[in-house]
């Protein structure tokens, strides 16, 4: 069973001002998905190329992270510009 999860979402590019899409993980399993896991600890499964420019910026977006083999096995990091409220529904809905 998947347990990584990600959105699709559209963005426009600050440097062309051309709007692409770009895929938002949102919950990460470390132990199914490796190539997510190395991003993240280079920190950059956020990243959001421009498919026409090459700009690339970060989405301010929540994660969980899963570590079956870890303790604590779930991680919530909460995205950068939302408040405590919005922190605990993002989470809910992850879990």
């Amino acid at each position: 069973m998947v347990q990584s999860l990600a959105q699709e979402v559209q963005l426009t590019c600050p440097a062309c001002s051309r709007r692409f899409d770009a895929k938002v993980w949102l919950l990460v399993d470390v132990a199914e998905s490796p190539g997510l896991a190395e991003r993240l600890r280079t920190g950059t499964l956020h990243d959001a190329p421009c498919p026409n420019c090459g700009h690339t910026g970060q989405v301010d977006a929540p994660l969980l992270l899963y570590r079956p083999d870890a303790e604590p096995c779930l991680l919530f990091s909460p995205a950068e510009q939302t408040s405590a409220e919005q922190d605990q529904e993002h989470a809910a809905g992850l879990l």
